[in-house]
């Protein structure tokens, strides 16, 4: 998307991953993987956070499974985005949650994202949830990672160019603290 804003280097890495692993009241275990990586082989590093729940004391069939500290073997419930739950059992990996999906260049599909849902892309029905959504533009973007750049949208956002113009502007500072991010929990940037 950036024709002007000077992206941060980043090396390259095929696997680089960092795991958490928490036992619930429960005896549930939850697993939060943060990665930072060229898994999906696009020749750039991408952001992602998620999750394994492994909360069913049956195997309904060939489940994988783990083991809780009391030997009990809880298998997998759910797996992706448990973003809510990473959040509240893993406070400390709450900040990076903002990042998901971001890679090396640039938020994905940042500009797409956000003009849809300041209703730039021509949809539009008229329902809550549809654009245009000032509080879903906000969430694609990564609304208030760069708080001395985030003020003004509410001014501007109905505005296609002058959107486009606002996105351009803080893109480079947005990586910069992207970056810092992935440097925070121990991961090459």
């Amino acid at each position: 998307m950036s024709k002007t804003a000077k992206l941060p280097e980043s090396k390259l890495t095929k696997k680089q991953t960092k795991t958490f692993r928490k036992e619930l009241p429960d005896g549930s275990v939850l697993i939060a993987t943060v990665r930072h990586d060229d898994e999906c082989n696009n020749r750039h590093n991408s952001f992602a956070v998620t999750g394994e729940l492994y909360d069913r004391p049956r195997n309904p069939g060939g489940e994988p499974f783990q083991t809780n500290s009391k030997g009990q073997k809880r298998y997998l419930g759910s797996c992706g985005c448990l973003h809510d739950d990473i959040a509240k059992h893993f406070p400390e990996l709450k900040p990076l949650i903002a990042w998901h999906l971001f890679g090396t260049d640039g938020p994905m599909h940042y500009l797409a994202n956000a003009r849809y849902w300041a209703g730039h892309s021509g949809w539009c029905d008229g329902k809550p949830n549809s654009p245009p959504n000032l509080e879903h533009l906000k969430s694609t973007i990564n609304y208030g990672a760069v708080p001395d750049m985030d003020h003004g949208l509410e001014a501007i956002w109905r505005n296609d160019a002058n959107l486009r113009e606002w996105l351009e502007v803080r893109l480079e500072s947005l990586m910069e603290n992207f970056k810092a991010a992935v440097e925070s929990v121990g991961l090459v940037y």
